[in-house]
């Protein structure tokens, strides 16, 4: 109860969310190790390019979207075990609606965009050589 009254629907928590990840990621990309400046530009540019399917696709089961694939299969998040135990897939859509997912949708949406920022420039940093095709 405490964590939803602090930080459920809580804008200047969201904010302060966001700026600390963005502070945290611009220190990252000054560094240069794992991506650069203009890796994570050009992956901001990725997210928002694939944020239209992404968008399209809220509260459907069957995911189609690049950025939904990319989070599913490479697990961005982390958090597995937490979508085999509590999948909204088995929830009815009063449930998704009415959940306490909802209360932090903000915290959500922040760290969404943070965790793909910097799996896309990490991704753009990594080069895959498919056998055969390059």
């Amino acid at each position: 109860m405490s964590s939803t009254a602090q930080l459920g629907f809580n804008f200047l928590a969201n904010i302060a969310n966001v700026t600390t990840g963005v502070a945290m990621q611009n220190i990252e990309a000054a560094a240069g190790e794992f991506f650069s400046a203009k890796e994570l530009a050009r992956a901001d540019a990725a997210y928002l390019a694939a944020m239209k399917d992404y968008v399209g696709e809220i509260g459907s089961r069957d995911k189609k979207s690049k950025l939904a694939l990319v989070d599913e299969y490479f697990n961005i998040k982390g958090e597995f075990n937490k979508h085999m135990k509590f999948s909204d897939q088995r929830r009815s859509w009063l449930k998704r609606v009415f959940g306490s997912n909802v209360l932090f949708l903000g915290q959500e949406c922040g760290d969404h965009w943070l965790y793909n920022r910097t799996a896309i420039a990490m991704m753009l940093r990594e080069k895959v050589n498919v056998p055969g095709k390059g």
